[in-house]
């Protein structure tokens, strides 16, 4: 995990981040983007390979994002196509 001195998070979401998983946190109907730092520092390699292994987790969670719908207003759009088709066929013919 990141080392709280360099996060420029806030100290009760970093504590929410160390003790829950990556699935519970992530995943549902949305696409994630998650950005990971690390440090250069011998002194972090502890906290940097805790976030590398992290971020690996949520790197392997599988999403099919799909997009809501209601089915009212999609019966309606289907409707409304239904109708401009039957104009035109109206049109052709008179």
């Amino acid at each position: 995990m990141i080392h709280k001195s360099f996060s420029p998070l806030p100290s009760a979401f970093m504590s929410y981040l160390s003790t829950n998983s990556p699935i519970d946190s992530l995943g549902g109907n949305s696409k994630t983007v998650m950005i990971t730092w690390v440090s250069p520092a011998d002194s972090n390699v502890k906290d940097t390979l805790n976030t590398l292994k992290y971020a690996n987790r949520a790197r392997n969670i599988q999403n099919k994002a799909i997009i809501n719908r209601d089915p009212i207003t999609a019966q309606m759009q289907r409707m409304r196509s239904q109708v401009e088709q039957l104009q035109a066929k109206l049109l052709y013919f008179r």
